[in-house]
């Protein structure tokens, strides 16, 4: 392996808003893998007969963004910086195109790749193949030939926040924030769904019937960003949840809405209901 001369990287412009980066966009639909961790939105999308990939950024939304402090997303300021200039031929960033600066506190960003689906490691937990393996760490130290010597002056993550990002204080702001982010909300709501059974069969001796509601997106205080706009007026809710039907109802809901199931759980008609948690969440739990 050979070590090229220097190479001078080109800064990139970047858009201010979504609907810049991806002018001439058609068949936007949004898609999820069931091994995703991170709170990133994707899509998939068209333009000018070529397959694209949008991935959609918030640290608001992502609990890797905030372990690793990233307020202003570092995957656009390496797009923005040029860096992506220094890849050896061996490795396709895909990058095409990067917004930033709109929603809540101007902190979300954007990605436009191109659409390499078909040449990623598959979803699941089967091993990859040796000779792929191999190939990966082959390509990874021709990266590392490339950026030998190389000193950030563009202000990407330092090393100190790489060890400190499963950190006990990382792991308490997590905790203490506990809602929207999936891994402390959903372990809050699992002892929710096991206290209700519980309680429903310590107490059925007893005639005392319990059960819970499990409302999904629903009009309240907790729908107002911490900047005073509403999260369901946002891009990136309307977009997922209402026009592409990740609520099947296309609508969010209202505390009207669970008025009435909790009325029929209080009433004699739920007199042989016990220990269940019912969803009101317009369908959205029947797309996951």
């Amino acid at each position: 392996m050979t070590t090229p001369g220097p190479i001078t990287p080109t800064p990139r412009p970047v858009a201010t808003s979504i609907d810049e980066l991806i002018e001439g966009a058609t068949g936007r639909r949004a898609f999820r893998n069931d091994d995703g961790k991170s709170g990133s939105s994707f899509e998939r999308l068209d333009i000018g007969g070529e397959r694209y990939v949008l991935k959609k950024m918030h640290v608001q939304d992502d609990w890797l963004a905030r372990g690793l402090g990233d307020l202003a997303c570092r995957q656009v300021t390496v797009w923005a910086s040029g860096m992506l200039d220094l890849y050896p031929p061996s490795l396709d960033h895909t990058v095409v195109g990067a917004a930033r600066g709109f929603g809540p506190g101007g902190w979300g960003a954007a990605l436009l790749m191109h659409d390499v689906s078909d040449h990623l490691v598959p979803e699941g937990d089967e091993p990859v193949p040796l000779a792929q393996h191999a190939a990966f760490l082959d390509h990874m130290a021709e990266l590392s030939a490339r950026l030998w010597g190389w000193t950030d002056t563009v202000g990407l993550t330092p090393p100190s926040i790489r060890w400190s990002l499963f950190g006990e204080d990382m792991l308490a702001c997590e905790r203490e924030r506990g809602w929207p982010d999936a891994v402390p909300y959903s372990t809050a709501e699992g002892a929710i769904v096991n206290f209700t059974r519980a309680l429903a069969c310590d107490l059925a001796p007893h005639g005392i019937m319990v059960n819970a509601l499990a409302p999904g997106f629903v009009d309240t205080p907790m729908s107002i960003l911490p900047d005073g706009s509403h999260e369901y007026d946002s891009d990136w809710f309307r977009d997922i949840y209402v026009k592409y039907g990740r609520i099947p109802l296309r609508r969010y809901g209202n505390p009207d809405d669970m008025a009435g199931p909790a009325f029929f759980l209080c009433s004699d008609d739920a007199r042989y209901v016990t220990g269940q948690v019912l969803m009101v969440d317009g369908g959205a739990s029947a797309t996951f």
